[in-house]
């Protein structure tokens, strides 16, 4: 279990999505990982500038309940390079495109990829995603997504405590 989250014990990390595979090769990926049994994937908004998500969100179109998603936000985007990747407003339009890039309505698990050093921490831990126009992030991993409760349950689960 991830929190609440069911997962299998092996989970496919998907950054070469949209970069050295392309979608017949990313769906021909997934597929093998679904009849394997694997129901974590994780990506990131940076990965092939969207791509990965884009393929990602498209392979499972119709499959979207039987798995759990990871995305990271906080990477130079091209679109906006220059942007505090931090502050609420650019994590408000981070989950937005990966909402739609993914084809999904919930993010079950969103990580910051990297520390942005323009913005204070309390800043970026200040967006609340139940206002109404807050992104649509599981319940249970909310900005930040308790990392240290998270990594100590991994180890946990590894006998490595």
């Amino acid at each position: 279990p991830l929190g609440p989250l069911e997962v299998s014990v092996v989970g496919l990390g998907t950054n070469n999505f949209g970069r050295r595979c392309d979608y017949e090769q990313t769906l021909t990926v997934i597929d093998a990982a679904l009849d394997a049994g694997v129901t974590f994937f994780d990506t990131a908004d940076i990965y092939g500038q969207g791509m990965s998500e884009e393929y990602i969100g498209r392979a499972l179109e119709g499959r979207r309940d039987g798995v759990v998603i990871a995305t990271k936000f906080g990477s130079e985007m091209d679109e906006r390079p220059e942007e505090r990747r931090g502050n609420p407003d650019y994590i408000q339009w981070a989950v937005e495109g990966s909402l739609r890039r993914l084809r999904t309505d919930v993010i079950d698990v969103y990580q910051m990829h990297e520390p942005d050093p323009q913005t204070p921490i309390p800043e970026t831990l200040a967006l609340d995603p139940t206002a109404p126009r807050g992104p649509q992030l599981r319940p249970q991993c909310r900005i930040p997504c308790q990392p240290a409760r998270l990594l100590d349950e991994g180890l946990g689960a590894l006998g490595l405590e």
